[in-house]
């Protein structure tokens, strides 16, 4: 299961947390995983608190206290997967600075300069770019919240892409022959 090498990255992730003393909040929506997480925890002593599945109106205010959002995505052992989740998107439209990993869609959604993208199943690296957005002046964080504002409201916004994809067919009825297709055409 993709579960061992989440642990194992979540472990190095909690004590290395743990060393910097930063407290973490996890949205932890797979019941299986709560013991384990609730173990790694208690055994690497990090300051993380487990949210589960959340309200609306509790999710803007986990995210207006937040610093950045981190995202690790991992394929699963039977596939599954997220291609652009929309927990990243409503963090960079919240003007988080985001981590994530560079699995299925989610670089097409983090764009230079709104975040950092790391590969999949590495903690390390994942830790690094933590600590590198943490470290990073609070006006480049604001600046890197702000490109992922934008990239959200001008790319994953439904009127916006609606109005994108009429568009297209549009083109693509110019372009294509006319027909007759009345009942007295015998086409």
């Amino acid at each position: 299961r993709a579960w061992d090498s989440i642990a194992g990255g979540l472990s190095s992730g909690f004590v290395w947390m743990n060393r910097g003393k930063r407290s973490v909040a996890l949205d932890v929506k797979d019941p299986e995983a709560r013991p384990a997480l609730e173990a790694l925890i208690a055994e690497t002593g990090a300051p993380v608190k487990l949210l589960g599945a959340l309200p609306h109106d509790v999710v803007r205010e986990v995210y207006e206290e937040a610093s950045l959002a981190a995202l690790p995505c991992v394929v699963a052992g039977d596939g599954a997967r997220d291609s652009m989740p929309v927990s990243l998107k409503e963090a960079m439209a919240m003007e988080l600075p985001v981590v994530a990993t560079n699995e299925v869609g989610i670089p097409e959604l983090v764009q230079p300069g709104s975040g950092v993208l790391v590969p999949p199943g590495n903690p390390d690296a994942l830790a690094t770019a933590i600590e590198d957005v943490l470290s990073r002046s609070p006006e480049e964080r604001v600046a890197m919240g702000r490109a992922g504002r934008d990239f959200v409201e001008q790319h994953c916004n439904l009127r916006l892409e609606t109005a994108r994809l009429l568009e297209l067919f549009d083109l693509v009825d110019l372009a294509a022959p006319e027909e007759d297709y009345s009942p007295t055409h015998a086409g």
